[in-house]
């Protein structure tokens, strides 16, 4: 008899355990991890914990002063590229690689308007590869709706949760970063620093639609200009 109430309770508290675990409330642990991971949270006001009214200075070393130098610069210190192909118009591609760093460097008309860069070796200061992207939102400034100015046009990016996560954009001076991250790992894999006109040309992210009313209306005056 007592063998049969012990299974009987045991059965009964078993029961009662997995109903508990059905019902009761899960945890959000992502969201402590990442601030972009809850939908109801407002995307801005997490960013203004990176406190986004800062200015952060362009990079005094690492391959982001390489941006805006001739490619001859990098040729006399790496020698023969091991790849150059044609990107896009009026682009060029240089690869340069080695056991531990590759990069992919951009020019128009020889001066270098993008590098991107991966590998244990390679310097993309102020950002580290395999860095969190928890410190980056920290003691960084980061806007989630950058908006500048090319050759007239005004252009006015939304940087979405995905975005920030995995390919955030980060102005130092006056250029820009491009900060590849691991969605699961949250580690930097990448960092592509690029001048404002090839953000412009490849338009890596959504279009705000004033940006987009702001081009129409332009074009729309010169037009009448012209007539």
């Amino acid at each position: 008899m007592k063998k049969l109430i012990i299974r009987v309770v045991g059965v009964l508290f078993l029961v009662g355990f997995l109903i508990y675990l059905f019902y009761s409330p899960r945890l959000k642990f992502d969201v402590l991890e990442n601030p972009n991971k809850g939908n109801k949270v407002n995307r801005s006001e997490q960013v203004n914990k990176s406190n986004n009214h800062a200015e952060n200075p362009k990079p005094k070393e690492g391959v982001g002063t390489w941006v805006g130098k001739d490619i001859k610069v990098l040729t006399s210190k790496f020698g023969q590229a091991d790849r150059v192909y044609p990107f896009r118009d009026g682009y060029k591609n240089y690869v340069f690689k080695d056991k531990n760093s590759y990069y992919i460097v951009s020019t128009k008309r020889e001066e270098i308007v993008s590098v991107y860069a991966t590998g244990e070796k390679v310097n993309v200061s102020p950002l580290k590869i395999g860095q969190h992207s928890a410190e980056i939102f920290n003691h960084t400034s980061i806007n989630p709706e950058p908006s500048f100015k090319v050759d007239g046009k005004k252009y006015e990016f939304e940087l979405s949760d995905e975005d920030l996560k995995t390919q955030t954009l980060i102005k130092y001076g006056n250029i820009y970063a491009q900060v590849y991250s691991d969605q699961q790992s949250k580690k930097v894999l990448s960092v592509r620093f690029l001048t404002k006109e090839m953000l412009a040309d490849i338009e890596p992210y959504q279009l705000n639609s004033n940006s987009t009313s702001e081009s129409i209306i332009s074009i729309q005056l010169s037009k009448i200009q012209i007539n």
